[in-house]
């Protein structure tokens, strides 16, 4: 009973990147390549991270943001190289938890999330005042 078969008889396998694979189906035409504009989103970053040591860490083309929770380190390279035009380099993330914290009384310091941007060489941004 090879009338269920899924496998095309007439299709010869062949060696691709040191694997048997199965050819795909091409046309007369050359694949047209689309240049897309990458798609961002802009709420991955909340805010630039303004402190005394990120201040310091500008002079060594590294950039601190407030990120939201749930945003990774490629979808904050997307948004910082879509909102500022500038290359990224390396994203390093950040995920600092919710702790408690007495002064007086009980109260918990939010969850918060940041990341340490890194651009390409002879490149800056003017998001921290001198």
């Amino acid at each position: 009973m090879t009338w269920f078969s899924k496998k095309d008889k007439n299709v010869t396998p062949t060696l691709v990147k040191g694997r048997v694979g199965v050819p795909t189906e091409t046309s007369g035409k050359k694949a047209e390549q689309k240049t897309a504009k990458t798609v961002y989103n802009p709420s991955a970053l909340k805010r630039v991270w303004i402190t005394e040591k990120s201040t310091d860490l500008g002079n060594l083309r590294k950039y601190v943001f407030l990120t939201d929770k749930s945003a990774n380190a490629a979808e904050i390279k997307k948004a910082v190289e879509g909102i500022y035009n500038v290359t990224v380099e390396m994203v390093h993330m950040l995920n600092f938890a919710q702790r408690k914290h007495f002064r007086g009384r009980a109260a918990k310091l939010r969850h918060y999330k940041k990341a340490i941007v890194t651009l390409a060489e002879g490149q800056e941004l003017d998001v921290i005042p001198k």
